[in-house]
């Protein structure tokens, strides 16, 4: 999914990949250039994903400027809390390029091409092998 954003009026970005997962992105102006600040968000009990955030900076012709592409692998948070990833970058600008900056292009996705619960369901059968025998099966 992809947001525009006024880099005149910074606003926070947020995302919901589905219920159980979110992004967001917020920026903050710097003298030499533009501060960003990603967090990922995972709920899911198995299962952890790899998400992404692809930030592309452009002129009032939009024409590219700079970009940072951001990613993180979250696990799943099992029985405890939510996870959380923190990731901060900075996409260094000249004057003229800060000057110039008229639009900023947000993209999020995931990148995650593995099924997590497939491996935690063959964990669990190897525990269940190891303390009680090939006679118990936990599915």
């Amino acid at each position: 999914m992809t947001y525009d954003v006024d880099p005149n009026n910074l606003t926070l970005v947020q995302h919901e990949y589905n219920s159980d997962q979110q992004g967001e992105v917020r920026f903050v102006k710097a003298t030499d250039g533009l501060e960003v600040h990603v967090k990922f968000v995972n709920n899911k009990i198995v299962d952890g994903d790899h998400y992404r955030c692809d930030v592309y900076l452009l002129d009032a012709a939009e024409e590219f400027i700079a970009a940072a592409k951001v990613k993180a692998g979250v696990n799943a948070r099992g029985i405890g809390g939510v996870e959380e990833r923190l990731i901060d970058e900075k996409i260094p600008l000249t004057p003229d390029e800060l000057t110039r900056l008229s639009k900023i292009t947000v993209d999020f996705g995931q990148f995650d091409g593995v099924d997590d619960s497939e491996t935690w369901r063959r964990v669990g059968e190897a525990i269940a092998k190891y303390y009680f025998g090939d006679a118990v099966s936990p599915t």
